[in-house]
């Protein structure tokens, strides 16, 4: 067992056993309610380059982790206290050993205890990967032909572009990456600005006229890795966090 307090609670141990006979390759860990690690797998460890995180807070990992828990804890534990129920989020993180962020989603569950008391939750993390993207995006499309999803941007974004892709992937509007250039540049950047951008720029470059078209080429081409810093200074750490029951009722066929 990689890690783990003499004191933890039974379930918690059961929890971790589990895991380890059954799941021992997730990016598996376990939290208390202070962030302070109870668990992690050995292949989160692997990932990480640790050796131990045993009573290490998330916040005290470095300080990508310290800045992620400050949202961490507003966004997803506070709901998870709450509402008492699994949430699911994507999150931006620079890898370890690099310079580049990426983007990970995480599953977060809570433990209870048999008086239905929460007493740690844990979470099951991984970087996105472009197949999952691109089977949720194709399902959620589903009405253009593969061929069209065949060719290849070209290689040479400007900064400016691939900015405003990675803005595209991740819904927002014109409205949205205008404001998001103006803070990043320092100048007065308007929505029909970035419409101008996109039309003229940025679709001849993806060989499209069609946004989903757009989106599902650029997260092939690894537009979810690699993202600009200066886009990442202005961007939150927590980019998505639903409750897991309405996130998949969301991909439910109608």
């Amino acid at each position: 067992m990689p890690i783990l307090y003499n004191t933890v609670n039974y379930i918690v141990i059961s929890i971790i056993d589990f895991h380890e006979r059954n799941f021992a390759y997730d990016a598996f860990v376990i939290w208390d309610l202070n962030h302070n690690c109870l668990y992690a797998s050995k292949l989160y460890l692997k990932y990480m380059h640790l050796n131990d995180i045993s009573q290490i807070s998330l916040s005290d990992l470095n300080q990508e982790f310290a800045d992620l828990s400050i949202e961490f804890r507003n966004k997803i534990t506070i709901p998870t206290l709450v509402l008492k129920k699994p949430h699911g989020c994507c999150y931006l993180l620079r890898r370890p050993m690099t310079y580049n962020y990426g983007l990970h989603f995480a599953n977060i569950f809570p433990i209870f205890n048999s008086d239905n008391q929460l007493i740690a939750y844990c979470t099951r993390a991984y970087q996105m990967k472009n197949e999952t993207a691109i089977f949720n995006l194709i399902k959620k499309i589903g009405k253009h032909n593969s061929k069209h999803f065949m060719t290849y941007p070209s290689d040479n974004l400007t900064e400016r572009e691939r900015i405003v892709v990675f803005l595209m992937i991740i819904g927002m509007s014109h409205k949205e990456i205008a404001v998001t250039l103006s803070d990043i540049f320092c100048e007065d950047v308007l929505p029909s600005s970035v419409s101008v951008l996109i039309s003229r720029q940025i679709y001849p470059k993806f060989d499209t006229k069609v946004h989903s078209i757009l989106v599902i080429k650029a997260i092939l081409n690894g537009f979810f890795y690699n993202i600009p810093n200066k886009l990442v200074s202005h961007l939150p750490k927590v980019i998505f966090v639903a409750n897991l029951e309405e996130f998949y009722d969301s991909w439910q066929d109608k």
